[in-house]
């Protein structure tokens, strides 16, 4: 229970600085700065990698889980952020991850990460009724960090929980388009010579 009260202090964290770059037009180094608070919440919570690929059933040492768990939040909530430039991409692409996230959980018997997906899917199917083309409702950087932050958190929660037996790859399978979409954007900008940010 300890881990979602910690989800959600990160969460309002991410909300806070989201909605501030939403009002007053933040430089991306603010809005790094409120993403790196609510993924050291997360990881000071203990919602963290442990169990990783070729590491065996013994917990990874410390010094390599926390730095992955800083650069995969912080790599999803940008690659979200990033997708909200179309109608309906973010929420479409997240409401896809936060399925399989409920089905997994339904599976391996996480109540709490399923309940969460779900309570999130609804409120992604009412916002994508007035997002889709031509869309009359936006999100904004505040609704797609969060979108971007709690799914990659319930994907860690999902995969790292003891009673578990996930393969832990699985947040990258589940998260791979918007990964796979970010990094293609920032290699053809460093192609191109322009800010990958």
């Amino acid at each position: 229970a300890s881990e979602y009260w910690t989800l959600g202090f990160a969460s309002l964290v991410i909300v806070v600085f989201g909605y501030l770059d939403d009002s007053r037009n933040l430089s991306y180094r603010w809005k790094l700065l409120g993403q790196l608070i609510a993924t050291l919440v997360l990881i000071s919570g203990g919602i963290t990698f442990r169990e990783l690929p070729f590491f065996g059933l013994d917990d990874a040492p410390a010094y390599i889980c926390y730095p992955l768990t800083l650069f995969f939040v912080l790599g999803v909530t940008n690659a979200v952020n990033l997708s909200d430039g179309l109608d309906g991409l973010a929420a479409g692409n997240t409401l896809l991850s936060l399925l399989l996230i409920g089905i997994l959980g339904l599976q391996t018997g996480n109540t709490g990460c399923t309940v969460l997906a779900v309570a999130i899917m609804g409120g992604l199917l009412g916002f994508l009724r007035y997002n889709t083309h031509p869309a009359k409702v936006f999100m904004g950087d505040t609704g797609s960090q969060f979108l971007g932050f709690v799914t990659a958190s319930l994907a860690i929660m999902l995969t790292q929980a003891e009673e578990s037996a996930l393969n832990p790859i699985l947040p990258l399978l589940i998260l791979g388009l918007p990964i796979l979409d970010t990094l293609m954007v920032m290699v053809l900008r460093t192609v191109q010579g322009r800010f990958i940010f």
